[in-house]
């Protein structure tokens, strides 16, 4: 289906998403592996397709970097922007909505992270229509080269949102919201596991989830504990709004981490800092010592049902683009549209 004929498509559906656009966007575009130059180019080009639709400024990010054993790599970041009318003013505020747009090389990717994109389109859609009554600017990055070890997403903080956004233009950062896996909803009993080190640190989580039986049945939002509060109270309320879905669950995962982490933190909360979100909680800017405040918005990833086996495998894939799967995934798109357009007011 071409660009045009889903903007078509879209256009019904204003006041928030489908199953059927959230379907066909998933089976067209994020049903294959996105690890090589020309598959991540052929995502990106979409990507940017899309957002040009629906943000008043659309551009690409080109970064290089090296990865852990020292390669050198080049990626690109897509960006788009809705300005808000205080853009350029003190009073400005800016909100970021991020997901990683490739995959692990044996894997179709379709939960990881195919259904993180798919979000971020579709909350970018819904409130494109609204963009002249924001004040705040809102902003969408699809990240690059996660899988190498979050290169796209610390490129967008140290060398584009720090220095353009929050620097060059004055604004005050409100936030970020990060998808990463947001497909799969289990609501059997022992569907869903939590390491140890996970569990020692989120005691009220883990004695919510024994009560439970352990079922998948719920997003969990991952957030410095205080910290990162003022993005989680939006999301939650908008979450709870939505009756229609009152099966799906709603769990904050907050460890106690420092603002300012240091080594034994670091160490302690390691499987709280891997992902796109950690680049805003620890970057690496040298004249900017503010911590970001950043939530992710995940199933829990290869903690739960499927992708236990399926995490980075072959078996990610189409097959899982089920009606309850794609129920789960339209709550958190309307969800965090309705929290977005709060604070971007």
């Amino acid at each position: 289906m071409d660009i045009e004929t889903y903007a078509n498509l879209y256009d019904l559906f204003v006041g928030g998403t489908n199953v059927m656009i959230l379907r066909k966007m998933l089976e067209d575009h994020f049903t294959f592996p996105r690890s090589t130059v020309q598959a991540r180019q052929q995502t990106m080009d979409f990507i940017f397709e899309r957002l040009s639709l629906y943000t008043l400024e659309t551009k690409k990010q080109k970064f290089k970097a090296r990865t852990d054993d020292g390669t050198a790599i080049e990626g690109t970041n897509v960006i788009g922007v809705i300005p808000g009318k205080n853009r350029g003013e003190p009073e400005n505020g800016v909100i970021v909505i991020g997901a990683h747009y490739d995959s692990h090389e044996n894997s179709a990717g379709v939960d990881d992270n195919g259904s993180g994109i798919v979000a971020l389109l579709e909350v970018c859609r819904i409130l494109s229509p609204k963009m002249n009554k924001f004040n705040n600017t809102i902003i969408f990055v699809a990240f690059d080269l996660e899988k190498r070890g979050i290169l796209g997403s610390l490129a967008f903080v140290n060398q584009y949102l720090i220095p353009t956004e929050i620097s060059r233009k004055r604004a005050n950062f409100i936030g970020a919201y990060i998808l990463d896996m947001v497909l799969n909803f289990d609501p059997s009993v022992r569907s869903q596991t939590v390491p140890f080190d996970v569990g020692t640190a989120i005691p009220d989580a883990m004695a919510y989830l024994k009560e439970g039986n352990y079922k998948g049945d719920f997003l969990s939002v991952w957030s410095r504990r205080v910290i990162d509060w003022d993005l989680w109270y939006p999301f939650q309320k908008a979450w709870m709004k939505e009756d229609e879905f009152s099966e799906h669950k709603l769990v904050i995962i907050d460890p106690p981490i420092p603002r300012a982490p240091v080594l034994l933190s670091n160490w302690r909360y390691r499987s709280f800092l891997r992902g796109d979100h950690a680049a805003f909680w620890s970057h690496k800017h040298f004249a900017f010592k503010d911590s970001l405040r950043a939530v992710l918005l995940t199933d829990t990833g290869s903690w739960r049902g499927y992708m236990r086996v399926c995490f980075h495998e072959f078996c990610d894939d189409r097959t899982h683009i089920t009606t309850d799967n794609l129920e789960f995934l339209r709550h958190v798109v309307d969800s965090l549209s309705a929290a977005v357009a709060f604070l971007g007011e």
